[in-house]
């Protein structure tokens, strides 16, 4: 039964994500979603007082196009001064920073600067793609796994 309210809960939230627009602001949320959607994981590493980072969310985030090719990924947003040490785990050593990941947090593609309109849709349309192969090369389906 907790099981079941956690994957539903998982899937609601998930669906809101995507409808939304909303940057999730968790990347274990983050993780849990993507395992169950199939999704890889989009990080921006921000800071309010970043003036790339502010002009990246006004440039290049927020417009259409990205909003619909963000579809494909599970969208989390980290506050550099709030998540210190997930920042730090990672490499981050300056802002905007963006990083593609797997579900279990695993790097694909990363890279620090501010990116156009055009270059953050290059990227999402290079990196949108389906993860249920990892689960069939796996042979675990992402809503079996143990939910602690």
């Amino acid at each position: 039964m907790k099981k079941s309210i956690c994957v539903l809960a998982l899937c609601l939230l998930s669906v809101s994500n995507a409808f939304s627009g909303n940057w999730m602001n968790s990347l274990e949320d983050g993780k849990k979603v993507a395992m169950a959607t199939n999704k890889l994981i989009l990080v921006d590493f921000w800071a309010t007082w970043c003036g790339p980072c502010r002009k990246m969310d006004s440039e290049s985030w927020s417009k259409k196009e990205v909003s619909v090719l963000m579809n494909n990924y599970v969208s989390v947003k980290l506050n550099i001064d709030e998540n210190r040490s997930l920042a730090q785990q990672y490499g981050v050593k300056g802002i905007p920073y963006v990083f593609i990941l797997d579900a279990t947090g695993k790097i694909i593609y990363q890279q620090m600067s501010y990116k156009t309109k055009s270059q953050v849709m290059a990227l999402l349309k290079k990196y949108a793609v389906n993860t249920e192969y990892m689960f069939i090369i796996l042979k675990v389906k992402p809503c079996q796994q143990q939910v602690g």
